[in-house]
């Protein structure tokens, strides 16, 4: 059977959703493939090498954060990740 891209992605989503039911680990340091399998106020962080991802916590306020995970965690709520002033491509929670 074969799957468009589009189809593809809405199972992998599906897939993470259901996951997160069964499985949520909790730790800091867990290995994790989705953000389903950290526990509340985490991210599933992969490091600035690509080479693996990990549950992290949140970033909280004026701490290093990133909209998509990777290097750093999104802020927590209701903190927003904004680009630093004078510093390029660092952004900070505020």
């Amino acid at each position: 059977m074969r799957f468009t891209l589009q189809a593809q992605i809405i199972l992998l989503a599906m897939l993470d959703l259901f996951a997160g039911q069964l499985y949520v680990s909790g730790k800091v340091g867990d290995d994790c493939a989705f953000k389903s399998q950290c526990g509340e106020g985490e991210c599933c962080m992969t490091d600035m090498f690509g080479e693996t991802t990990t549950c992290q916590p949140l970033a909280d306020l004026d701490e290093d954060c990133s909209m998509v995970s990777e290097g750093a965690c999104p802020c927590v709520q209701p903190l927003r990740c904004m680009l630093a002033d004078g510093l390029q491509g660092l952004h900070r929670c505020v």
